[in-house]
């Protein structure tokens, strides 16, 4: 795994090492994402907990909406709302950036198996 916190440090990523994970948080509104090896298909994974946060978001989504539907004078439906498009922006922000640690993780893959 030092190797992979390696390559990412050269390619400019921000990682920390976590007993057998490694975590790299990416710029601005994205969540932290961990890269992890699996050994018996002999690769690196990468987990970024986007499907966690996508439930949670349309879970707030519906909670706000069923709320806007039966009060519609309440504040606190228009937070669940806003706060559930937050989210489900944090979570297209992570994919977007994840899209250049995703190539270099395949590209190490493919190295590994050679």
């Amino acid at each position: 795994m030092q190797s992979v916190v390696e390559v990412l440090e050269s390619e400019g990523f921000n990682v920390r090492q976590k007993n057998s994970k490694v975590l790299v948080k990416l710029d601005g509104l994205a969540n932290p994402v961990t890269v992890t090896k699996d050994i018996a298909k002999d690769e690196y994974k990468l987990g970024s907990n986007d499907w966690g946060m996508s439930l949670s978001a349309s879970l707030v989504l519906m909670l706000g909406l069923y709320g806007y539907q039966q009060h519609s004078d309440s504040l606190i439906n228009a937070v669940f709302i806003a706060g559930a498009l937050w989210l489900f922006v944090v979570v297209l922000l992570t994919e977007l950036k994840l899209t250049k640690l995703r190539a270099l993780i395949d590209k190490l893959n493919r190295e590994s198996r050679c």
